[in-house]
């Protein structure tokens, strides 16, 4: 092994700040757009035209969507674990380890929602990327009964894709400073997508879900 090999491998154990890279999986980027427009024609519509909240009528123009478009645009690890709420190996996610600057934040893989601001990740320890908070109404929940336990599950709130699930915390802390939070949000690094830009100015992040 060349030293610059066994350095590199040193830096992807220990640093915290490179950025992960999906070659086999790709970027969503090219879906979101295909979403988008999907949701511009279908906004247009005498159908949606009818819902007089904008809420409903996005909340209808989501449900539009076909379900083999996520089957037919996501990896199958990607649907696996969005769309048939599977579990990716702890430890597995390149996103575990990851702790960019302030700037940035983290949205949902499958329709690009911003879910969390790069300042409540923190090292929980347990192998999956951890949140102390999310933006404010991206993310709703359930209670799951599958493996015979009883959890709280997060989901997206747009696609309603399966995020992880959410467990009281009692003595967190971030990497590099302490931020103590009341809760662990812990999600599936695959279920997420890291973006440079920041939220939008008055983004409300301090949305817990227990």
């Amino acid at each position: 092994m060349s030293t610059s090999t066994f350095l590199l491998k040193i830096f992807r154990c220990f640093g915290k700040t490179r950025e992960p890279r999906y070659e086999k999986d790709g970027s969503p980027l090219e879906h979101w757009n295909m979403l988008r427009d999907s949701h511009e024609r279908v906004s247009n519509t005498e159908d949606n035209n009818k819902h007089e909240n904008k809420e409903e009528s996005t909340a209808a123009v989501w449900k539009s969507v076909d379900p083999g478009f996520y089957e037919n645009h996501l990896s199958k690890k990607e649907y696996r674990v969005l769309r048939c709420q599977g579990t990716e190996p702890p430890r597995s996610s390149a996103y575990d380890k990851f702790y960019p600057s302030s700037t940035g934040h983290f949205a949902c893989r499958a329709c690009g929602l911003p879910l969390y601001a790069v300042a409540s990740k923190f090292d929980s320890g347990t192998g999956w990327p951890s949140f102390g908070e999310h933006v404010a109404g991206n993310i709703t929940t359930k209670t799951d009964y599958a493996h015979g336990m009883r959890r709280t599950e997060l989901v997206c709130r747009r696609c309603h894709s399966h995020l992880g699930h959410v467990f009281a915390e009692k003595n967190s802390q971030r990497v590099h400073r302490f931020q103590h939070y009341t809760e662990r949000q812990c999600v599936n690094g695959i279920s997420i997508y890291y973006i440079k830009t920041s939220l939008p100015a008055g983004t409300d992040t301090h949305a817990t879900t227990l």
